[in-house]
């Protein structure tokens, strides 16, 4: 009796497997005022994000748990037990798949005839090309976890720092114009030389 193999249109789907993140010391329950400083907390953060209801609902669970781990710390792992290693997502997979590629396509390049080179450079543009929006994107999302990151930190302890660290940095100069020329300049695009003047109403 022959058994037929499920196709793969027909296995069961793969469990991903979940990075380890340490428990975070969250207070204890009868710890209320701490407790509810955490609630008021968490609720100004999460009332700040913008975004559809599934974006606020993703980024929940990490605002949540990153506030926790900055603020109360977590629990070391015991003796013995293995460590896992983060996971890199797909982007810094394919980045580091398109490093390799490039390097290759270099080194096929010194080997290669003038009429080869020609199509080496091509796919090498390719590669560059979406070398470059890979790590624009990569970046983006950096920028992202550093303002969330950024914004707990204040919520937690609201000092000057945190909140410069929250805008962008202030830009320097030298003003070259003279007070009166400063005055004058004003003065013109803000005057009305028709104030003066009896408006009718049609």
């Amino acid at each position: 009796m022959q058994v037929e193999e499920p196709t793969q249109s027909q296995r069961p789907p793969r469990e991903k497997t979940l990075e380890y993140r340490p428990r975070v010391k969250w207070p204890k329950a009868v710890e209320k005022r701490e407790r509810e400083t955490v609630n008021n907390d968490l609720t100004k953060i999460l009332e700040q994000q913008i975004g559809t209801a599934e974006v606020k609902l993703e980024r929940m669970g990490k605002i949540i748990y990153h506030y926790g781990v900055e603020r109360f710390g977590v629990q070391l792992r015991r003796s013995g037990e293995a460590t896992t290693v983060p996971a890199k997502s797909r982007r810094q997979q394919e980045i580091e798949r398109l490093v390799k590629e490039r390097r290759q396509l270099r080194k096929q390049w010194k080997k290669a005839s003038d009429a080869e080179r020609e199509g080496l450079q091509l796919l090498e543009g390719e590669i560059k090309t979406r070398l470059a929006t890979l790590r624009k994107a990569e970046n983006l999302r950096k920028l992202r976890k550093k303002k969330e990151r950024t914004r707990t930190q204040f919520f937690k302890n609201p000092s000057k720092k945190s909140l410069k660290d929250l805008f962008a940095p202030e830009k320097s100069g030298t003003l070259k114009a003279t007070r009166q020329e400063v005055e004058e300049y004003m003065e013109k695009v803000h005057q009305d030389t028709k104030r003066h003047e009896q408006l009718t109403i049609p």
